[in-house]
């Protein structure tokens, strides 16, 4: 339903890198399999949980830090793709979840 995505232009706003946007919740850049992305962390209390969405491609390389060259945009993206891996490993413990792999990911220190 395109309606529910609908977002007034006035409330639009273009943000590039790392930028908080609400209390408790802020962008990440964290590019690799997909250029120029973003991942959403929140955090409320003692719970932090990441929407990694395009970061990577399977929940084991967010888990291990390390991008599957099969997944990544191409060749010339593999470091940004492991240092945007280990920037969000850092933010441990969390709950992500990727756009491609249904499985959530649990990581703690």
């Amino acid at each position: 339903m395109p309606d529910w995505a609908a977002i007034p232009k006035d409330r639009l706003r273009l943000v590039h890198g790392d930028q908080e946007i609400a209390e408790g919740i802020r962008l990440l850049s964290t590019p690799g399999h997909t250029p120029g992305h973003q991942s959403v962390v929140i955090e409320a209390g003692d719970e932090r949980v990441l929407l990694a969405a395009q970061c990577a491609y399977r929940a084991e390389e967010l888990r291990s830090g390390q991008p599957a060259s099969s997944n990544l945009h191409d060749e010339s993206w593999a470091d940004a793709a492991r240092d945007s891996l280990q920037r969000l490993r850092a933010l441990a413990p969390f709950i992500a979840h990727l756009s491609h792999d249904p499985e959530i990911v649990t990581l703690v220190q």
